[in-house]
């Protein structure tokens, strides 16, 4: 290759096809572009509970976990805005679900046993036959929220203690 000057045409074009040849070995082939999941982690340990191969939102990863029957407890899901989304028979035991919008969504049916709804927005959810039993709801916005009997003595227990003294 050193003497360049001295091939004839034919032997040229096969020494510059061979350098083609390399340079394009050398090159990294292109990387498959990872499309992002959307995981669901432990609120406690961060360890992944679901990871949705589909999902383009936060909603729509937690309805297709409850969808295929998944357990979301100790999930966390702060400030989540689950919004109109489908969590009838979710279980959502010990989840933190602070700040978490839920405006429309449907929880019947769901366990919500010690879960943090704390300052959450549960505007016009429907609650019939939650499990809501030491749910933390300080601050919850429960205002025109579908209940039945049940769910209301959950949500409504100890905000009335009366203590007499001697």
């Amino acid at each position: 290759m050193n003497n360049l000057k001295n091939l004839s045409k034919k032997e040229l074009i096969e020494e510059i096809n061979k350098l083609k040849k390399l340079n394009l070995q050398k090159k990294e082939k292109p990387k498959e572009e990872k499309k992002d999941t959307i995981k669901i982690k432990n609120r406690y340990t961060g360890e992944v509970i679901y990871e949705s191969q589909t999902a383009t939102i936060i909603k729509e990863a937690v309805e297709e976990a409850v969808k295929e029957k998944i357990s979301l407890s100790k999930a966390y899901l702060y400030k989540a805005d689950l919004s109109e989304a489908n969590l009838s028979k979710a279980y959502l035991s010990e989840a933190n679900l602070s700040k978490a919008y839920l405006y429309k969504a449907d929880l019947s049916e769901a366990n919500l046993s010690k879960a943090n709804l704390s300052e959450a927005n549960l505007y016009k959810a429907y609650l019939y036959k939650a499990d809501l039993s030491g749910a933390n709801l300080s601050k919850a916005d429960l205002l025109f929220c579908e209940m039945d009997t049940k769910v209301f003595k959950q949500i409504t227990e100890g905000w009335f203690e009366w203590k007499i003294k001697d």
